[in-house]
C-alpha cells in the first residue's frame, strides 16, 4: 500500500475530538505540528482541494507521507501541547508558516523595574508569565492599555539618568518615571501587582473605566479616541479570557494528576 492509500485509511478513522497532529515526510521526519477542536475536521481539510491555498501550504502537503495525532481533553490542551512539541522540535514548515504558530507570551521580568513584554519563548527565568495567546495584535493593544493606564516604564534606563522631569514618556504622562530616580522598587511592585489582578480578572473596575471612557469619548464625538478605547477593551477581554481558560485548564488536569 502506498503512502497516499495509507494516509486515506488514517483520515477514516480519524476521532472528532481535540488534539495534535504531526505530519511526516518520506524518512520520518516531523515537518509540521499543528492543533485542532476536531481532529478528523482539520486534517481532513489538508487534502480537500482549495484554490487560494498558500503555496507553502501546497508543498507541504505534497511531502506528506505519514501522520500521527495525539487526542487530548479540551482545545486549549491541545494548543498547549502544540506550543510544547513546536519548542520542542522545531518542524520545519512550523517555521516557515510563522503565522501558524505565532503564540505569544505576556512576560513580567524578575527586575526591579521591569517593563511588560511580549515574548515567544517561556523560560525558567524566574519571570511571571501569562499565556500563551495566539493573537499577537490583540495581546500588544492590551498590553498597550496596561501600560498606559498604570504607567509602566517604557524609558531604557530605569534609575540611573535622574534626569530632572524624566525622559519623554514621563514628560507625556505615560510613565511613572523611574529614569528619575525618585521612584521606589516597592512602589513599582505595587503597579505590576495591580497588573496582574486586571489579567487574572481580580480586579474588574479597569475594565469599567476603559469602557466609560469609550463611551464619553463617543458621545462627544471623539471617533478616533473612542476606536482606540474600544481596541484596548478587546485586547484586555481577550488577554483576560485566555488567561481564565488557561488557569482552569491548568486546575483541572492537577486535580487529575493528584488523584492518581
Amino acid at each position: 500500500m502506498d503512502h497516499k492509500e495509507c494516509l486515506k485509511e488514517k483520515l477514516k478513522d480519524l476521532p472528532e475530538k481535540p488534539g495534535v497532529y504531526l505530519m511526516q515526510d518520506s524518512l520520518g521526519n516531523i515537518i509540521y505540528v499543528g492543533k485542532a477542536k476536531n481532529l478528523k475536521n482539520r486534517v481532513s481539510q489538508y487534502f480537500y482541494k482549495h484554490k487560494h491555498r498558500d503555496p507553502k501550504v501546497e508543498e507541504m502537503i505534497l511531502r506528506i507521507a505519514d501522520l500521527e495525532y495525539r487526542i487530548v481533553d479540551t482545545e486549549l490542551d491541545a494548543l498547549l501541547e502544540e506550543c510544547r512539541i513546536i519548542k520542542e522540535i522545531r518542524p520545519h514548515y512550523n517555521r516557515q508558516m510563522k503565522n501558524d504558530q505565532n503564540y505569544v507570551y505576556i512576560k513580567i521580568p524578575d527586575d526591579n523595574f521591569p517593563k511588560i513584554e511580549i515574548v515567544q519563548v517561556r523560560e525558567e527565568d524566574g519571570g511571571v508569565y501569562y499565556g500563551p495567546f495566539n493573537s499577537r495584535h490583540r495581546v500588544e493593544t492590551g498590553v498597550e492599555c496596561l501600560n498606559d493606564t498604570f504607567l509602566i516604564r517604557k524609558c531604557p534606563t530605569p534609575g540611573r539618568g535622574k534626569r530632572g522631569d524624566g525622559c519623554l514618556y514621563r514628560q507625556l504622562g505615560t510613565c511613572v518615571g523611574v529614569c528619575t530616580g525618585k521612584v521606589s522598587p516597592e512602589e513599582y511592585r505595587d503597579r505590576l501587582k495591580a497588573v496582574c489582578q486586571v489579567i487574572e480578572t481580580r480586579d474588574k473596575e479597569m475594565m469599567k473605566e476603559i469602557s466609560g471612557r469609550l463611551a464619553r469619548a463617543a458621545e462627544d464625538l471623539h471617533f478616533e479616541e473612542a476606536a482606540r478605547y474600544r481596541e484596548y477593551l478587546l485586547g484586555l477581554r481577550y488577554i483576560q479570557g485566555r488567561q481564565k481558560l488557561l488557569n482552569r485548564t491548568l486546575r483541572h488536569n492537577s486535580l487529575l494528576v493528584s488523584s492518581f
